[in-house]
């Protein structure tokens, strides 16, 4: 008969080892792919796009001079403003964005941005008047691209003033949208669509 014998105690240290790697190996928390982001694709909630995902800062790395999130922004992604007017007559007083930063109104609920927006003080402006009736207050860009989307019935009825800016973008698919006709560039007539803008991608001062 053959004898029993312990088993040689680097061998169970050795068991132990390979089972908690195969335990932890199953509770890897791996990250959601909503978490995902791209210099196009940046990302919400105030997080910042780091090794193509969206982390959140750590409070103990801000210094004197850390970003802040305007006041008048629901949120900042990338450093971009956002101002989220969603819900039926939001935002019926002027939408004002901050100054020295891009910034992005969204105005996709009913009759929201009534007020208009003033986008005079950003670098970029990215307005999106995508529900019934939505920005009936005048939209002012400022000197730098500005892209206004009025893309529902009665969108941008405030008229749109993109003259002092260096590319201009204002397209118009809604019954009743865009009158008056958007102010374009003086940059020729190719600016002009009749009632929205155009400008060359990826350039200012440039007509398709």
């Amino acid at each position: 008969m053959r004898s029993w014998s312990p088993r040689p105690v680097g061998s169970r240290r050795l068991a132990l080892v390979l089972a908690l790697g195969a335990l932890a190996a199953c509770t890897v928390d791996r990250r959601s792919e909503q978490f995902r982001c791209t210099a196009s694709d940046p990302c919400d909630d105030g997080r910042r796009c780091q090794d193509g995902w969206c982390v959140l800062a750590d409070p103990a790395d801000a210094g004197p001079d850390a970003f802040v999130c305007p006041a008048v922004c629901d949120s900042c992604a990338a450093g971009v403003c956002i101002v989220e007017c969603g819900g039926s007559s939001d935002c019926a007083a002027r939408v004002v964005c901050p100054p020295g930063l891009p910034c992005r109104v969204r105005c996709d609920g009913n009759s929201s941005c009534a007020g208009g927006v003033d986008c005079r003080a950003a670098t970029v402006c990215d307005i999106e008047c995508v529900a019934n009736g939505a920005c009936q207050g005048m939209i002012t860009c400022g000197d730098g691209a500005c892209r206004v989307t009025c893309t529902l019935n009665s969108t941008c009825t405030g008229g749109v003033d993109c003259r002092g800016a260096c590319a201009c973008d204002v397209m118009c698919a809604g019954v009743g949208a865009c009158v008056p006709e958007a102010l374009c560039p003086p940059l020729g007539e190719m600016c002009d669509t009749g009632a929205g803008c155009r400008s060359a991608p990826q350039s200012c001062d440039t007509c398709t």
